[in-house]
């Protein structure tokens, strides 16, 4: 069965595109020099020129057939490249294939015979074979040849004296029966047999080449040699001449014609080549002869300044229309009278009747949502192709990029997907954001798949197309990266308070007027119609280029011009959109949701159109199933086009409506407020206005939310429920992100009722009756934390709830937690909280804090913008929230404050198990305006006193690398400089034998080293915890990562370190191949799984304990299944995609500069600080001198629960240990090479990667000393997840010690003279 493959394409494949400069050698496109074997000296150059074959393709058919397909010559053994994603899918360019054809550099040859064929017509086999040719021939289907990286070519006239050079060639030619010639046959007077076919059985190729004469990589030449600038072909029909051979058998002979009946015939396949030479081309210019023949500019410029015509011609009219009339309306009163008079009237101001109903959720609004969750993510696709296409990054050379970065960027946008669909169907008032999220991910995607399959099942039935495992890889991608990431981006996009209107809508919908059909632009249907036709005419012109590029095989190339229109297409569809919204708003029409969809989006149908009109008039197709393949692979362009250009004016729409009402008199108070509270603080952390009588501006109740309760004594926390405190009768959790659950954070809201300006006095809460065997349990249970100074830990508008008390001097500390009570030793010792007072003196008892005094203080907005819309005399927004914990024995039969005062303390026997008491609380609320809302966090964080040490900290490390960088300035400028320059002056044998120093190590030095797969994958997530590191920090300086807002700092890192699984794999495998590695299936494995499953591992073994002892900690089991779907769902794949780029077989390994010999040198014996074992351990030193200050203030924050904040100072800390890492390497890796050891690689990683071993010690010395942790289970506690953050930081540490070396090294021997 024949092997077909589609050409069914999208306009993304525009494939041809070159940037004529030196900047042209990007990685994997770097130039090839040739040579003849007798002048070959190294391996710079080769002998042998590839010639490979791609699919062949005609205009007249919609179905491709790959070369092996036909009876051609091919290899016994099918040596097929490597294909990209993009090639695959798309089946262009896809199975490229080696052929037989041998081409030695600088040898010509002569009519060479390829090989023989025979077909008899007894052979049923042969007589298929001949009549698939003949179809072929018939069809007009062409060869695609490539050498060096460059199509060969055929170059003939056409009108008038313009030469076009196709990048393909025909097959044949046919002559009809009736003597008319087809295609090819019109070239030659000697094709004029009726019914008969033409085999194009001999070619001549003339391959061009410059010698590098006068060129800097020419000089390190010989003779015969160069770089291939371009390889042009004439298809020839031969009847050899039987007998002879060589040139003998091809000159004179005549044409090999096949009747239309016949099918017994023999003949050979045969091919000359000649090599000129042409120093007037450079390499990077060998595309030019090709793009030159194809005289698009000055229509494209055309295209350009209609398209900039339509847009000026839009933009006049959008300033005159609608600021001339916003104007106007200004001046308009808002009285009855005014309304009345203007109502059914299409004149300026009239939109204003509509603004109670403007912003009235749309119907079908979760659809509207999922298509413009889509249609940002196709944009943003489009756009940063574009850009990378017209920067000359996807290179033609480079087949296959074109199509496989559009498919890699759609599936990493769908986070800003499912974000913006999310917030959009929020905004509407949906409350099923699951729902909208699977749409989201599924809906348009599925559609696509849905007929790129049935088109694919088509050509199943006629043979095969794309492979199934191509169609597995594609589901992978979907549901495996793409559908995470939009529930991840829905996730963060629900979470966030609704988008806020300008305007409030009322309750009761409008009546819109009916108006004349003269104003027929203001009906749906008519404006949606208009609506499209405007940016369609300004990209109809280069839509002619790509549709010939796409099905007439055309090559493709003004990605500029493209990026240009791409542009002015979407100033069209906003332009367009929004006069044709304010048209229908002033007709009193507010349903413009869909309808602002559906105009800019009408240009899709309109590109529809189009697209028949070409099939019928420019196109040659015949055949039902080409037709149908041309219609279904247009419907899903014109599908895409039309999510794109639909999003686009929806937007436009949305925020001119949001800008005209916004400037609407009466919400101008409103629009400050809103726009003030943006300039304070960020999104989602927005403040809460309270008031003494609840309104839509403000709220009466404060809720109370509780977290988890955890000690400075064990490492286990337990959630609040687990303690026998007072608790609602339904649970309510808000909604916690991935971070928080990671931490062990749990929040539940308590009973706790406080009304804003309301106090209150021993306010009961609830009562507790401890006695018999089932109680006896719960209340050991508290009193077992007690012992272990179990603290609260509450939440009131989202600041902790503080207890504040003084310290050492009169300084006062504000700590986030509260303990749940305290205890008296058998010996009469006061633990913890009971020093604070004399009354906890009796012997062996726990003291129960059953109340809490609750102070308040809220800012009342006087002298304040917010303030002043409020508009309540008790109203304010809270700034702190701070209690005192007692002990009290309430009083009997007394309720209120009497119940509270003077009463003794509440203790409890150790030995006692019968008692009851109620837990109670207070509230006092006070104005302070002297302290802002944004500052409200100043008096917690002012009360950690360790800025000065800080900055101690920060000159320490100072100082380190001060001292370090004049050591390597010392070595880099004096004894470097002058070991080079002495090395690069010995020019004699006798001088060579006396060098002594790092330059005798030059042959060994780039020796792969041992376990080279291990080293490459821990450089591998070493790079990837480095850009998570780095890009965390910065977020968090730059405060995107508030403490308020809980979870967010770890949330962040995982979501990271998920999606930079991309440069791990091809750090990876780069590494790898640089060290001669070939199992790159098997390096991309362990890159994905070995690092990330330790960590995975110690952390589920953590995990069964905390589940075991009934710990909060304890992670829920369907998180843990979001961890493992993250890690093998995305972070997986997006490491193979990494090492697919850095390990193809077109991207060459990292080149050295040096070759290594083949016989190993001998190392002498070392000095003991140049022995590997005390090098690495000096190594990790000085490092860890500029990081132990600010360790300490880190694990403070983990194991002491204190709040962490100095970011900026870890940030520059975090700058400083890379460059002690990188110099420290450097020096120590210096010494080494000096002392004739090139043993660098695992040492250079060891080196600063030792710094992890510091780090475990200090970690030990700080639970000895500083930790009152006890018992075994946080003990071990400790230890796993202080193994995991050292491994971590081990990983971090040894990357950037590796690399630093590894440059430093490649620069100085790329700088000597070897011989």
């Amino acid at each position: 069965m024949y092997i077909k493959r589609t050409k069914g394409r999208t306009l993304l494949c525009l494939l041809f595109h070159i940037y004529l400069t030196d900047a042209f050698y990007l990685p994997g496109l770097a130039p090839v020099t040739f040579c003849t074997e007798k002048s070959m000296k190294s391996e710079d150059c080769e002998a042998y020129i590839p010639v490979f074959v791609n699919s062949l393709d005609s205009v007249k058919s919609a179905l491709s057939y790959e070369y092996s397909s036909f009876n051609f010559c091919t290899k016994p053994e099918d040596e097929t490249p490597v294909e990209t994603f993009g090639q695959t899918i798309f089946g262009d360019g896809a199975h490229i294939q080696k052929s037989s054809y041998e081409i030695d550099f600088g040898k010509d040859e002569n009519c060479k015979n390829l090989c023989q064929k025979i077909y008899s017509n007894n052979d049923l086999v042969s007589r298929k074979k001949l009549d698939f040719l003949k179809r072929g021939i018939l069809m007009n289907f062409e060869h695609n040849w490539i050498i060096d990286n460059m199509p060969v070519t055929w170059c003939y006239e056409v009108e008038g004296d313009q030469k076009y050079c196709s990048p393909s060639f025909p097959i044949g030619c046919y002559v009809t029966a009736e003597g008319k010639a087809k295609d090819a046959c019109v070239i030659n007077a000697e094709f004029s047999q009726k019914d008969t076919y033409y085999i194009f059985n001999y070619v001549e190729i003339t391959i061009a080449y410059h010698s590098g004469e006068k060129e800097e990589w020419g000089s390190s030449l010989g003779n015969s040699a160069g770089r291939l600038i371009s390889a042009k072909l004439e298809p020839r029909s031969i009847k050899h001449n039987a007998g002879k051979t060589g040139e003998a058998t091809c000159s004179g002979a005549p044409v090999l014609g096949v009747a239309g009946t016949n099918n017994d015939i023999t003949f050979n396949y045969t091919y000359s080549i000649r090599f000129r030479e042409n120093n007037n081309v450079r390499w990077s210019s060998r595309w030019d002869y090709i793009l030159d023949s194809m005289p698009h500019t000055n229509i494209l410029w055309f295209s350009i300044m209609n398209s900039l015509l339509v847009v000026c011609f839009l933009s006049g009219g959008l300033g005159v229309i609608i600021c001339k009339d916003l104007k106007r309306y200004s001046q308009i009163d808002s009285t009855d009278s005014d309304q009345r008079e203007l109502s059914g009237k299409f004149v300026p101001g009239s939109y204003r009747l509509v603004q109670g109903d403007v912003f009235r959720p749309p119907r079908m609004a979760m659809f509207l949502s999922v298509l413009l969750g889509n249609g940002v993510q196709i944009f943003f696709m489009a756009l940063i192709t574009l850009v990378f296409a017209s920067l000359g990054f996807l290179s033609p050379a480079n087949r296959g990029a074109l199509k496989t970065c559009p498919i890699i960027l759609y599936v990493c946008l769908s986070g800003p997907a499912g974000y913006f669909s999310s917030r959009i169907y929020k905004m509407m008032g949906g409350e099923k954001w699951k729902s909208n999220a699977i749409l989201t991910a599924t809906v348009c995607q599925g559609i696509v798949f849905a007929i790129y399959f049935l088109l694919n099942l088509v050509q199943w039935s006629l043979g095969a197309t794309t492979e199934f495992r191509m169609l597995a890889t594609l589901l992978i991608s979907w549901f495996g990266a793409c559908v995470p990431l939009t529930f991840v981006g829905a996730y963060f996009g629900f979470r966030k308070a609704p988008i806020k209107q300008p305007v409030t809508t009322s309750k009761i919908p409008r009546d819109i007027p009916n108006h004349p059909w003269k104003r027929f632009f203001t009906k749906p249907i008519p404006s949606i119609i208009l609506g499209g036709f405007l940016p369609f005419s300004c990209i109809f012109i280069l839509q002619f280029f790509i549709l010939n590029s796409i099905w007439n095989h055309q090559v493709y190339y003004t990605f500029g011009f493209l990026l240009i229109v791409f542009i002015i297409l979407v100033i069209m569809c906003l332009q367009n959109t929004i006069i044709l919204c304010y048209l229908h708003l002033r007709a009193e029409d507010y349903h413009w949701w869909w309808r602002s969809f559906l105009t800019s989006g009408f240009t899709a149908a309109y590109l529809f159109i189009y697209c028949i009109y070409y099939f019928v008039s420019r196109l040659e197709i015949i055949g039902g199933v080409s037709t149908l393949l041309y219609f279904g692979y247009t419907f899903i362009v014109v599908f895409v086009f039309f999510l794109l250009t639909g999003s686009i004016g929806f937007f436009a729409c949305f925020w001119f409506v949001r800008k005209i009402y916004r400037i609407n008199p009466e919400t101008v108070e409103e629009n400050k407020e809103s726009i003030n509270e943006d300039k304070e603080i960020m999104d989602g952390l927005a403040p809460v206005n309270y008031c003494a009588e609840e309104s839509d501006t403000c709220k009466t109740n404060i809720p109370v939310f509780v977290n988890r309760l955890d000690s400075v004594e064990t490492v286990l926390p337990y959630e609040y429920t687990s303690f026998d405190f007072c608790a609602n009768a339904v649970d309510e959790t808000p909604v916690e992100n991935l971070g928080q659950v990671v931490f062990g954070q749990r929040i539940h809201k308590s009973p706790y009722q406080i009304s804003f300006a309301k106090d209150e006095k021993c306010k009961n809460l609830c009562q507790k009756k401890y006695s018999g065997q089932e109680t006896k349990n719960k209340l050991d249970f508290l009193k077992k934390n007690i012992m272990k100074n179990y603290q609260h830990h509450w939440i009131i508008d989202n600041m902790p709830v503080t207890w504040c008390y003084e310290v050492e001097g009169d300084q006062k500390y504000c700590s986030p937690g509260f303990p749940i009570g305290c205890y008296v030793t058998a010996e009469g010792k006061a633990k913890d909280a009971c020093v604070i007072n004399a009354e906890f003196s009796q012997k062996d008892t726990y003291y129960i804090f059953n109340h809490v005094e609750i102070t308040i203080a809220y800012h009342s907005g006087e002298k304040e913008e917010w303030g002043s819309s409020l508009g309540a005399t008790s109203a304010g927004r809270l700034i702190s929230a701070k209690l005192e914990p007692r002990s009290i024995k309430h009083n009997a039969g007394k309720t209120g404050e009497a119940a509270c005062s003077g009463a003794p303390v509440l203790g409890v026997a150790g030995t006692n198990n019968d008692i009851t008491f109620n837990y109670t609380y207070s509230v006092t609320f006070k104005d302070d305006p002297n302290i802002k809302w944004s500052s409200r966090w100043d008096y917690i964080l002012d009360s950690m006193p360790h800025t000065n040490i800080q900055w101690f900290s920060i000159m320490n490390s100072l100082v380190i690398v001060l001292f370090l960088s004049g050591m390597v300035a010392m070595i880099m400028l004096r004894t470097l400089h002058k070991d080079i320059a002495r090395y690069n002056q010995m020019d004699n044998s006798d001088d060579a034998q006396e060098e002594f120093g790092w330059k005798l190590v030059h042959g060994d030095v780039f020796r792969p080293p041992r376990k080279g797969m291990v080293l490459s994958v821990f450089l591998g997530n070493g790079v990837q915890i480095f850009f998570m590191a780095l890009i965390t920090l910065v977020f968090a300086c730059l405060g995107f990562l508030s403490p308020a807002n809980r979870g967010s700092l770890m949330t962040c890192a995982l979501v990271l370190y998920v999606c930079l699984g991309t440069p791990a794999g091809y750090i990876s495998s780069r590494i790898y191949k640089m060290m001669g590695g070939e199992k790159w299936k098997s390096n991309v494995i362990l890159t994905s799984i070995l690092c990330p499953g330790i960590v995975f591992a110690v952390f589920f073994i953590l995990n069964l304990v905390l589940w075991i002892k009934g710990s909060s900690g304890a992670i829920p089991f369907g998180t843990l299944v979001a961890l493992l779907a993250l890690w093998f769902g995305v972070s997986v794949p997006l490491t193979f995609v990494g090492a697919y780029f850095g390990f193809k077989k077109r991207k060459r390994p990292i080149e050295h500069p040096v070759r290594t010999n083949q016989i190993p040198r001998q190392i002498p014996d070392q000095t003991f600080y140049t022995k590997p074992i005390p090098g690495i351990v000096m190594g990790g030193v000085l490092p860890f001198g500029c990081i132990f200050i600010q360790l300490f203030f880190i694990l403070n924050s983990i194991w002491s629960h204190q709040i962490y904040y100095m970011f900026g100072f870890l940030f520059l800390v975090f700058i400083i240990l890379i460059v002690t890492c990188s110099q420290a390497t450097i020096l120590l890796c210096y010494f080494h090479l000096c002392a004739e050891d090139y043993h660098w690689w695992w040492r250079s990683f060891l080196t600063s990667g030792f710094t992890a071993v510091y780090l475990f010690i200090y970690c030990i010395y700080y639970f000895v000393s500083r930790l009152e942790i006890s018992g075994g289970v946080s003990t071990l506690l400790y230890f796993g997840y202080t193994f995991i953050m050292v491994f971590v930081f081990f990983l971090l540490t040894g990357s950037i010690g590796f690399f630093a070396c590894f440059w430093f090294v490649t620069k100085i021997y790329s700088v000597v003279k070897v011989d």
